[in-house]
């Protein structure tokens, strides 16, 4: 795959991240199921990209790529909360959880059911446009994994909507 920042067709780098950002600022939403922290995530997310901008190769879209970096911090930010939610635990004696108020729209009800792995899957490939590789980039998988999780997500969305 070409390189997109070297492509005639993509005059500046702005025009790059221009055509990535509606797609970026709703997988940041999708990974944090907040308007603020989607936010704070996105800047994270672009600052990083810039600061990394050598680490971008020819093998992955420049969307993949970004989609990566966001995915990755997402990570880091829900493993360093949990390490504080514990310790915070420990200390209060046990915080009581927050229930999640369930959505009504049956799409989304029914990628709540999926297994994270392949919610994942489903909404890069099928959300956002990305391909079997570029999605299998961002994941740290092979696309035959990718491709096995779209198959089972597939299956189960397909009972709860009742597709024929």
């Amino acid at each position: 795959m070409a390189n997109d920042l070297a492509s005639p067709a993509v005059k500046d780098l702005g025009e790059l991240c221009a055509a990535v950002e509606p797609d970026l600022a709703a997988f940041c939403r999708y990974l944090t199921g907040s308007e603020d922290s989607a936010r704070d995530l996105f800047q994270d997310t672009w600052r990083r990209a810039l600061e990394r901008r050598a680490s971008y190769g020819e093998d992955l879209s420049f969307k993949a790529w970004v989609f990566s970096i966001a995915r990755n911090l997402w990570i880091d930010r829900v493993r360093r909360a949990g390490a504080e939610r514990r310790a915070l635990k420990a200390r209060a004696g046990g915080l009581r959880e927050e229930r999640e108020v369930p959505d009504p729209l049956p799409l989304r009800e029914a990628l709540a059911r999926l297994p994270e792995e392949e919610r994942e899957a489903f909404l890069l490939y099928h959300g956002h446009g990305l391909s079997l590789r570029e999605a299998a980039r961002v994941i740290g998988v092979t696309p035959w994994v990718v491709r096995e999780r779209l198959g089972r997500a597939q299956e189960v969305l397909e009972k709860f909507l009742r597709i024929d």
